[in-house]
C-alpha cells in the first residue's frame, strides 16, 4: 500500500494540476500498478476495493519522521486521519500529505467497477450534488495522546487493530510498552514458525491475475511463501 501511495505521489509530480489535463483518465490508466491494487490484483491476499467498506493507508511524514494511519470510508466518502502527532501546523502538514490521495483516488475509482456497487447509497448526501471525481473530504481525528517518533509505528498498528475489531481505543488503559512487546513477539514467533516449518518468504510478490496466492501461507502472517528443499539453506 505504501508503494501505491508513492505511485500516486509520483503521478501528481508528473501531471501537476490535474485540471490542466483534458483526458485525465487516460493519464491515470498508464499507472497500472495503482489500478491493479484497487482491482485486487497487485498485492498478496488482496481484495478488490469495490467489495470492501474501507481501506486503510499508512502515512509516512518524512520531515517529522512519523507514521499515521488514514482510512478511506466508501459509505461516507471521507478519509479520516487518526492523528497521534502533536506539532505546530499538524493539520496543514497532514492535508498536504494526503491531498494527492483525496484528489486522485476518485478518478481511479471511476476506472474500476466501484460505481456498480449496490451496497452503497449513491443518493446519500455525501454523494449527491458532487461529481464522481470531486475531491474526497479529509477529517482529522485528534482524540489521541501525542506520541513520539519512535512510538508512532506501534501506535499506528495498534489503532488499526482496534479499528478493524470495532473496539474503542482507550487512552487510559493503553500501555505503549506492552503493545511494543506484544508486536515484537508476534514478529519473533512468526520468524520461529517459518524456521520450524521450513518456509521462506518471497522478497517480492505480486498476486496472480485473480488476486490469489499460488503458494502456501506461513503461520503468523498473510504472506507468500515457498518450501525450502531439505539440506539447502
Amino acid at each position: 500500500m505504501v508503494a501505491v501511495i508513492s505511485q500516486i505521489l509520483k503521478l501528481v509530480s508528473t501531471c501537476g494540476l490535474i485540471a490542466e489535463y483534458e483526458d485525465i483518465e487516460s493519464t491515470f490508466s498508464a499507472y497500472q500498478d495503482v489500478l491493479d491494487v484497487i482491482n485486487g490484483h497487485g498485492l498478496a491476499f488482496s481484495t478488490p476495493w469495490y467489495s470492501v467498506d474501507y481501506v486503510l493507508f499508512p502515512i509516512w511524514l518524512p520531515e517529522q519522521k512519523y507514521w499515521l494511519i488514514a482510512v478511506l470510508i466508501f459509505h461516507e466518502r471521507i478519509i479520516p486521519v487518526h492523528n497521534t502527532l502533536s506539532c505546530e501546523g499538524i493539520t496543514l502538514i497532514v492535508k498536504k500529505a494526503l491531498l494527492p490521495l483525496c484528489m486522485l483516488l476518485p478518478h481511479y475509482l471511476l476506472l474500476t467497477d466501484f460505481y456498480s456497487r449496490t451496497d452503497i447509497n449513491f443518493s446519500a448526501a455525501c454523494y449527491t450534488g458532487k461529481s464522481k471525481t470531486d475531491v474526497l473530504r479529509l477529517v482529522m481525528h485528534n482524540d489521541y495522546s501525542a506520541g513520539t517518533s519512535i512510538d508512532s509505528g506501534v501506535l499506528m498498528i495498534s489503532i488499526v487493530e482496534y479499528f478493524v475489531r470495532k473496539k474503542e481505543f482507550l487512552e487510559v488503559s493503553f500501555d505503549i510498552a506492552c503493545h511494543r512487546s506484544r508486536i515484537a513477539y508476534s514478529f519473533y514467533s512468526y520468524t520461529i514458525a517459518k524456521q520450524i516449518n521450513g518456509y521462506e518468504t518471497e522478497p517480492e510478490y505480486l498476486a496472480d491475475g485473480d488476486g490469489h496466492s499460488p503458494g502456501k501461507r506461513t503461520r503468523g502472517g498473510m504472506v507468500q511463501t515457498r518450501k525450502r528443499k531439505m539440506g539447502k539453506a
